[in-house]
């Protein structure tokens, strides 16, 4: 497997490209268990509860009560018991494909129709999350180590059925002194594109993606997708080292002291503080001054800033979504997806009324699941019909091509 590559392009009975997927596993999830993980999304003291009164063993997939009424898909919920990656990425493919396969016999739209039958599978990239240098307290954990997960990701990409359907990710930390190293032997293998998940605890203005990444990734032509939601994890660091230029060009760091907490407990802090390192770390903003410096990057702000950024971006209130499709208007290279936000209940009607408002970012945005965090919510199949039908309200057939297949094409360079 050292010799072979990764495919550099996307085969013709390709439909629909999934831009944002993640191949976890019980192991390479940052909780201890899933159903830990659960409980960290929905910080409410009624909630712990439940839970706690649910519970039956280590695993949230084999519980019963909350979990299989509300949380879990039924057909999903023993996946997270699975131990390999690849195992989890073929029970992703298969839901979606059913996903569009009822699309497909259920369409009025002949061109969609045939565009499904035609091209029925899908192409998925998987993105890999950098744990190493993030340090998490309570439940949380660092997770399987980053060698092992990307040579698991590395096999589906070149084994098994989604052999030349699957490309892996690279995620990078510039933490890590041997990132450029790494950075360049995933692109000899022929890999395009690497994760920045800033919230795990560094500076998108961090001096070495500012002086080797940024530089060396304008020039390759590589594809980089970074987590601009303001929810998501964050690691907690005691303490965090954070660096940064200077306006003087020099470096400069800070320690951000931050006491231990149990999150368990201390559930109010959990819903502030976390938050607000979210927003500081992976707020699009942050990307302003570093694409006035390198305005070809290829940068997919993922997730278009979170639902409820979208919300208030219908609304026409400031917000991050508002921000991301400003840096898309300034510079051609920048797009947005809408993995997990994408599959909240009713934001189609909120993309709907951006998208009749100002049309010009249907060439910006793309389709992506982020699995198997949405595997969470039992409504992703009523979502992604909505999604279509609204695609094809607002744009037609055309619509529909640029967001689930066209613009990721484009954007990957394939």
């Amino acid at each position: 497997m050292a010799d072979q590559k990764i495919a550099d392009f996307i085969p013709e009975d390709v439909g629909i490209i999934n831009i944002h997927t993640h191949p976890f596993t019980d192991e390479d999830c940052p909780f201890d268990r899933w159903s830990d993980m659960i409980e960290h999304r929905e910080p409410r003291c009624w909630v712990r509860l439940l839970l706690k009164i649910f519970k039956r063993n280590k695993y949230g997939s084999r519980c019963r009560g909350i979990y299989g009424t509300g949380y879990l898909m039924d057909s999903f919920a023993h996946a997270f018991l699975r131990k390999d990656q690849s195992d989890m990425m073929n029970i992703e493919d298969s839901l979606l494909e059913a996903v569009f396969l009822k699309i497909a016999a259920e369409t009025d739209d002949p061109d969609l129709n045939r565009w499904l039958v035609e091209h029925p599978r899908r192409f998925h990239t998987g993105l890999l999350l950098k744990f190493e240098k993030a340090r998490f307290k309570g439940d949380l954990k660092p997770g399987r180590s980053d060698e092992k997960s990307y040579e698991m990701a590395l096999n589906i990409a070149l084994e098994g059925p989604l052999k030349g359907y699957f490309i892996p990710g690279m995620g990078i930390d510039p933490r890590d002194r041997k990132m450029m190293e790494k950075v360049r032997a995933h692109w000899e293998r022929g890999g395009r594109v690497f994760k920045l998940y800033p919230a795990l605890g560094f500076r998108l203005d961090d001096p070495v993606l500012i002086e080797e990444f940024y530089p060396w990734a304008e020039e390759a032509g590589a594809s980089l997708i970074c987590h601009n939601s303001l929810g998501g994890f964050a690691s907690i660091e005691n303490p965090i080292e954070i660096r940064w230029l200077k306006s003087d060009g020099s470096r400069g760091s800070a320690k951000k002291w931050f006491k231990p907490m149990r999150l368990r407990e201390l559930w109010m802090v959990w819903l502030w503080f976390m938050p607000s390192r979210r927003r500081w770390f992976s707020h699009p903003k942050n990307w302003r001054d570093i694409l006035k410096r390198f305005p070809n990057l290829k940068v997919d702000m993922a997730h278009f800033g979170g639902d409820g950024e979208i919300r208030k971006y219908a609304r026409r209130r400031r917000s991050a979504a508002r921000e991301i499709a400003e840096l898309c208007r300034l510079y051609p290279n920048v797009r947005t997806d809408l993995s997990y936000s994408g599959f909240k209940r009713g934001i189609h009607r909120d993309l709907a009324r951006i998208l009749k408002r100002e049309p010009w970012l249907a060439d910006r945005i793309m389709f992506g699941d982020d699995h198997s965090l949405v595997r969470m919510r039992s409504y992703i199949i009523p979502e992604v019909e909505a999604l279509v039908g609204t695609l094809l309200e607002v744009g037609g057939f055309e619509l529909v091509k640029k967001v689930f297949f066209s613009n990721a094409k484009d954007f990957l360079g394939y």
